[in-house]
């Protein structure tokens, strides 16, 4: 059986969704309140729900023969102790989950079983999320319209969680953010799942401080029907901002570093100019980050490379 796995944060759910939509596969989730997400923002995928203390190592290996995660190191650490216990090999896909710079700066490259790729190398999907938000444009549109009821502008903030590669700006910009955009703009700040782990007490009491000044998002996992309608883009190294780059609208950041810097400007306060001298510059960076998605072309390699592992 070939199914999808997320035990990691909600946000995976957008990455796998398209995925086994395409691939015509069940995705299982570990997590109540995932499972509640996943059914009202994916319905289109054939969503299951098992307990993370029920997916044991015996159970996965008496049930699956392939699984796609997101899960960076399931491949490394799971393949020789389910072949060294039972006897099985089980084959494992791998999905980005991000096109941020983080990676690149931890340089920590992580060696994978069957490796899906934004860019030329393993299997390629290319930006297959902005495929799969525009094969299912009205059902995610639908959800995201409240938070555009505004005739300002957008800007979306989207901060990253604090990593060993990368820091958040959120702990100590996001006042400075408010009080600098909040009346002349629409802002909408759109929140790591993670972010909280960094600093539960900060976290809440700046949401507890600005709730009624900007609109916070959390639990919602889909980012196309946000970004579609989103006029400003600031950031820091979050990957959100290579998927802002599919629309070659303005950005601005809080942090320096990354290739994706090169696509906008340091956030100072204002967010007025219209940053057309780097259209070609974001148009390059994006065809450099995601490969031309072709859904039929990844599920025959995908499957192929399936069929030649099982055989080999």
């Amino acid at each position: 059986m070939f199914v999808a796995i997320s035990t990691g944060p909600f946000t995976h759910l957008d990455h796998l969704a398209p995925l086994c939509f395409l691939l015509e596969i069940p995705l299982i989730v570990t997590d109540e309140c995932h499972r509640a997400l996943g059914e009202k923002f994916y319905p289109m995928v054939d969503l299951q729900y098992i307990p993370l203390e029920d997916l044991t190592l015996e159970y996965i290996a008496n049930h699956f023969d392939a699984i796609l995660t997101c899960g960076k190191f399931w491949a490394m650490e799971l393949i020789p102790l389910i072949e060294m216990l039972y006897g099985k090999k089980i084959r494992f896909i791998f999905s980005p989950h991000g096109n941020s710079d983080k990676e690149a700066l931890l340089n920590r490259p992580v060696s994978q079983d069957i490796d899906l790729t934004y860019g030329k190398e393993g299997i390629p999907i290319g930006n297959i999320r902005y495929w799969f938000y525009k094969k299912h444009k009205a059902h995610f549109d639908d959800f995201a319209q409240d938070f555009f009821r505004s005739e300002k502008k957008t800007v979306l903030y989207a901060p990253t969680w604090e990593t060993n590669a990368t820091t958040t700006s959120f702990f100590e910009s996001t006042g400075k953010i408010i009080s600098t955009l909040s009346n002349s703009h629409n802002l909408l700040i759109k929140l790591h799942p993670l972010l909280e782990e960094n600093d539960p007490a900060a976290f809440h009491r700046i949401i507890g401080m600005y709730e009624d000044e900007a609109q916070f998002i959390l639990d919602f996992p889909p980012v196309y029907p946000l970004l579609d309608k989103t006029d400003i883009y600031l950031g820091d190294f979050s990957s959100i901002g290579y998927d802002f780059l599919t629309y070659d609208r303005p950005m601005f950041f809080l942090k320096s570093g990354g290739r994706l810097q090169k696509c906008g400007e340091p956030f100072q306060k204002a967010v007025d100019n219209t940053q057309k001298e780097l259209s070609e510059t974001r148009k390059k960076m994006y065809t450099d980050a995601f490969f031309a998605c072709e859904p039929e072309k990844i599920k025959a390699l995908l499957l192929q490379g399936l069929k030649n592992a099982y055989s080999s």
